[in-house]
């Protein structure tokens, strides 16, 4: 897993991203410092260097990199109107919109990561660090408290009977064991350890509780089972889970494994994180989206501590970005990011898809891991908002990034590739 000077700045960034996963007093001060602004410069400043320095200013010439920069635009042009419609000062707007621009990681891994061994290594460091944080969050949990985060202690989120889990970074969580997963089957030695390492995470991401991560996990495990005919590994799996889910029934009060399918149905009835639930969060990005169907209003771009008291709370929740995804995206970008949402990831899947059908050796595992998590961002952006929390936008860049590497495998950055991969 050695790094090159690329991927260890990539690496920083993530760190920054996710506030050092709230290991430290300083990665986030309300109303204070937050670390991750540092991480988005170090994103600009790289992918500026990169521009100045960098031959490879072609690779930029595809549609994700397009849609990309468009999407930057519309935020720029959501600025605008934050302060038209909302007479709010320009300089709040681009404060407010700020992490949208963590859109740019996408082009600084373009630059980066350059060959597989490099990508490789990359995913595999991610997944040792996913593991060693979520084993702290065990101890948080379990021991003292040692996150630095309102819901490292004293949580009030129930499920199945039990406190749920702070785990601050469930992305990661959720990429690697797409990635370890795709190691796991595809029997590839860019992933070592990688059925051991799929177990763990897939314990994580039960424990956590999250009922969109733990449906979209198993949703698109069981189409790439079929996809690549494991039909022996379906019957064991379902065997041993349905053993398990028996077993969790006898010792358990309520059955941890059962209970994000038994609550799925009511999940709209929920109050957390939300005065009304989600239902009361669909009926107002509803009624924005209504009021505003081409393009929006501006409201991604709201600084809402800003605000006087008055506009404060009917503000703060039309601007939420937690809790919905779909919903949110359509409140604040209207037709126009309709649009655009179904054009970048038909983009990605197709591409995808295209990579599996033509690619063995390393690239079919990494083909094979792209193409799963956009999958399941697909499928649980319905409460998981991929798209404009950070910490979920990094790593569908990093994503997007790899998926238009392995696209121009025929260029210099992956030249020879497929021939060492068979």
């Amino acid at each position: 897993m050695k790094l090159t000077f690329g991927t260890s700045y990539l690496l920083l960034v993530v760190i920054l991203a996710y506030n050092v996963f709230f290991l430290v007093p300083w990665g986030f001060v309300e109303g204070g410092f937050n670390v991750a602004d540092v991480a988005l410069a170090l994103i600009w400043i790289g992918v500026i260097g990169g521009i100045i320095y960098s031959r490879q200013l072609p690779i930029w010439n595809n549609p994700v990199s397009w849609l990309v920069l468009s999407y930057l635009l519309i935020v720029a042009m959501h600025v605008s109107l934050a302060a038209i419609n909302y007479g709010q000062p320009l300089f709040n707007g681009v404060v407010a919109a700020r992490y949208q621009y963590f859109y740019g990681f996408y082009f600084l891994c373009l630059f980066l990561l350059k060959d597989v061994q490099r990508i490789g290594a990359f995913l595999n460091v991610l997944t040792v660090i996913s593991l060693i944080v979520y084993a702290l969050a065990l101890v948080n949990y379990l021991g003292p408290t040692i996150l630095y985060h309102e819901k490292a202690e004293d949580w009030i989120a129930i499920r199945a009977g039990i406190q749920r889990i702070f785990i601050p970074h469930m992305p990661l969580i959720n990429m690697a064991f797409f990635w370890q997963f795709a190691g796991w089957l595809t029997k590839n030695r860019l992933c070592k350890y990688a059925g051991l390492q799929t177990l763990l995470l897939s314990g994580a991401i039960i424990f956590q509780q999250s009922r969109a991560s733990i449906l979209g996990t198993l949703i698109v495990v069981f189409a790439i089972l079929l996809f690549y005919k494991k039909y022996k590994i379906l019957f064991v799996g379902t065997a041993l889970g349905v053993m398990v889910i028996g077993l969790a029934s006898v010792v358990m009060q309520e059955n941890i494994l059962l209970q994000p399918f038994s609550g799925t149905a009511h999940f709209v009835q929920e109050e957390e994180g939300t005065k009304g639930g989600r239902i009361s969060q669909f009926e107002l990005d509803f009624d924005e989206f209504i009021k505003h169907p081409f393009i929006g209003s501006g409201l991604v771009a709201i600084r809402v501590s800003e605000l006087d008291r008055l506009k404060r709370g009917d503000l703060a929740e039309r601007t939420r970005t937690a809790d919905l995804g779909y919903t949110h995206w359509i409140k604040n970008f209207g037709i126009v990011g309709i649009i655009w949402v179904i054009a970048f990831l038909y983009v990605l899947l197709s591409t995808g898809i295209r990579l599996l059908n033509n690619s063995d050796g390393e690239l079919a595992t990494l083909s094979l891991f792209a193409t799963a998590y956009v999958a399941f961002v697909g499928i649980t952006m319905i409460t998981l908002n991929h798209l404009m929390v950070k910490e979920r936008i990094i790593v569908l860049c990093l994503v997007a990034a790899l998926l238009t590497r392995l696209r121009m495998r025929g260029s210099s950055a992956l030249v020879n590739v497929e021939s060492r991969g068979r």
